[in-house]
């Protein structure tokens, strides 16, 4: 029984933290876009539901090319894709808060778009040591 609460301990407590991440960065780009901004978001749902842009999920989570693109590590599918998407902001996590060091599901993100070449304009904190790097991806 011990053990059961502490499991129920420890996964309360890690919610408590997912969330507060999501409403420290997610919660903090979702205000600032644009009903004009068309923007690339891993973990899109937060930014989706609560800002009025256009936003594609980073992962191919709800669309077949992106995802394909992803799986077979395709960075010029991926690419062509998102600019003819008129895609504007990237966003991407990392683990290290100065330079951008991915966390495992953004790294493919970052270098087929070359972000490393792009304006950064936010850096936001998330959960667990991860931080948001938002990107303009074009004008």
């Amino acid at each position: 029984m011990i053990d059961l609460s502490k499991n129920f301990y420890d996964d309360r407590q890690g919610v408590i933290t997912d969330n507060e991440g999501f409403y420290s960065s997610y919660g903090v780009l979702a205000k600032k876009l644009k009903k004009s901004d068309r923007v690339i978001i891993m973990d899109a749902g937060h930014v989706a539901y609560f800002s009025p842009a256009t936003v594609y999920d980073g992962y191919g989570l709800n669309d077949a090319t992106m995802l394909l693109a992803r799986k077979h590590s395709d960075s010029v599918t991926y690419r062509n894709y998102v600019d003819t998407r008129k895609i504007d902001i990237v966003s991407v996590v990392s683990k290290d808060f100065l330079t951008f060091n991915p966390r495992i599901d953004s790294g493919f993100t970052y270098k087929s778009l070359n972000l490393k070449h792009k304006k950064l304009l936010y850096k936001l904190p998330m959960d667990s040591n991860f931080y948001l790097f938002v990107y303009q991806y074009k004008n």
